[in-house]
């Protein structure tokens, strides 16, 4: 059977987080993982002997899917995450509704759930979906993205020739279809114009949903929640998401 370990803060037996996080386990989780053919494993309930730090990160890099709970931002939790995320497997993060997350993990799919008996329920649909495709869709976090960067800097500079040549074979290529198109040129300015006044008015009805999902959920909305309001992919939700960050000042 495949083995699922789960990062969640833990805090006092005797507080009432403890609680909420036990009924989140035993009712939403224990329960989908099995129906999915998946064994939950927990930091807390280990009883191997040996190192319970060993046993943890073996069980961080080996296990085929790792759910972690963000709710609280622990300290504990943040970097098991992002050992998790180092080697590039899956890994489904979800969080209590009125967490915040940090700015670098605004960009990435986070299953966002309500403390009540609805929120349950429409978190064990969302986490059924996100489980049956995690084998399935491609890998993407922060850390991937910034080793994905790093390899094209790194060819860039050990081969400046071969980036060169490539450039002046692209451009090569767009000027045999700049010919090719040639007798066609007014109406390819016209569907450039149409294209270009096109992203703009999707980009200001992504602006106003934004400011208006997050004025009623009283945090800023996610990625995710704008691409199912808009019906447009999450990846292209994410990256007018991070182009709206970067041009005003949604930061804080």
């Amino acid at each position: 059977m495949n083995k699922c370990f789960y990062i969640t803060p833990i805090g006092d037996k005797k507080s009432s987080q403890y609680e909420k996080l036990e009924g989140l386990e035993e009712n939403v989780l224990k329960p989908i993982l099995k129906e999915l053919e998946y064994e939950i494993e927990i930091a807390h309930t280990i009883d191997s002997p040996g190192s319970i730090t060993d046993q943890i990160f073996e069980r961080i890099v080996n296990s085929e899917l790792v759910i972690v709970n963000l709710t609280g931002l622990n300290p504990n939790v943040m970097y098991e995450l992002a050992v998790r995320h180092s080697f590039g497997k899956p890994c489904i993060m979800i969080c209590e509704s009125d967490t915040k997350l940090p700015f670098d993990l605004l960009a990435d799919r986070t299953i966002f759930y309500e403390d009540t008996i609805k929120g349950s329920g429409e978190l064990k649909n969302e986490l059924k979906k996100k489980i049956q495709s995690a084998n399935e869709s491609e890998l993407d976090n922060p850390v991937t993205r910034a080793v994905s960067k790093a390899k094209v800097m790194e060819a860039t500079q050990s081969d400046p020739l071969k980036v060169v040549l490539s450039e002046i074979d692209s451009l090569g290529r767009r000027l045999e279809k700049i010919e090719f198109n040639s007798n066609r040129m007014y109406k390819t300015d016209a569907t450039l114009i149409e294209s270009n006044a096109k992203q703009k008015r999707r980009e200001i009805a992504y602006i106003e949903l934004f400011e208006r999902l997050s004025s009623d959920l009283g945090r800023k909305a996610t990625p995710e929640e704008i691409a199912k309001e808009l019906g447009i992919s999450y990846k292209l939700s994410a990256n007018l998401y991070l182009k709206l960050i970067d041009s005003r000042d949604y930061h804080s």
